[in-house]
C-alpha cells in the first residue's frame, strides 16, 4: 500500500511539473522570451567562414526546460509552427 501511494505521490508531482512547463511555454510564446545567437559555419578544409546559423535561446529566468525541450513541448502542444515563428522573426530582428 505505501508503494503505490509514493507512486501516486511521484505521478501527481509530475503532473504538475508537466502543468508549469505548459505554462511556461505560454508565456514564452506570448511576450516572446526567445533570443538569438548566431554561430559560424566554418570550412574544414580553409578555416573560411561561410555563413552564420541562427540558434534560439529562451529569455527566462528559472525555466523549467532548454531549448530543445521548448520545442517538443511545442510539438506536443501543436505549436510548433507558432514557436518557429517567433525565433524566426527574433533571429532577423538581431
Amino acid at each position: 500500500k505505501r508503494e503505490k501511494n509514493i507512486k501516486w505521490r511521484k505521478s501527481e508531482r509530475m503532473s504538475t511539473i508537466e502543468e508549469k512547463k505548459e505554462k511556461q511555454f505560454y508565456e514564452i510564446l506570448k511576450q516572446r522570451k526567445i533570443s538569438s545567437v548566431f554561430q559560424p559555419i566554418v570550412s574544414l578544409v580553409d578555416g573560411e567562414v561561410y555563413g552564420f546559423e541562427a540558434l534560439s535561446r529562451i529569455e527566462m529566468e528559472d525555466c523549467l526546460f532548454q531549448t530543445e525541450e521548448l520545442f517538443q513541448i511545442a510539438e506536443k502542444l501543436d505549436a510548433l509552427w507558432e514557436i518557429e515563428a517567433v525565433c524566426r522573426k527574433k533571429s532577423l530582428q538581431n
